[in-house]
């Protein structure tokens, strides 16, 4: 599956079985979600989901639009095609491994990148590079 399908697919998951939603919140935080509208959406889904219990579709696009988020993730449609594309959620725990990885990834080179950037500094000492 590709990134954006399997973050995809962990948001559509928690709108159609709030049950999951505390597995997920174990692993995942919205810094997982590489797509800035899914970032929306995962904060719409907890936000609601702390509120009220659940994660209606229809509560989680009143929380985006009400915040101004709506039409930046795409519109309602987004959210229902999310949610319609949910046939089962019994593979959620591998989906939301896989969304971890891809994470730990990210983050990971981003660490590399600034290691790399720190090497180039040439006016830094070792101590100083290492202290950053």
């Amino acid at each position: 599956m590709e990134d954006n399908r399997l973050e995809q697919y962990v948001l559509g998951a928690m709108m159609v079985d709030s049950h999951c939603i505390p597995d997920v919140l174990d692993r995942l935080d919205v810094g997982a979600f590489e797509l800035q509208m899914h970032q929306y959406i995962f904060s719409a889904i907890v936000h609601v989901y702390q509120s009220t219990g659940s994660a209606e579709p229809v509560l989680v696009a009143q929380y985006l639009k009400d915040n101004n988020n709506l039409n930046r993730i795409g519109g309602i449609v987004t959210i229902t095609d999310m949610v319609q594309s949910i046939v089962e959620t019994s593979n959620l725990s591998h989906v939301v491994d896989a969304v971890y990885d891809r994470w730990i990834k990210r983050k990971i080179f981003l660490v590399g990148k600034k290691i790399e950037s720190l090497v180039q500094q040439q006016e830094l000492s070792l101590s100083e590079m290492l202290a950053a």
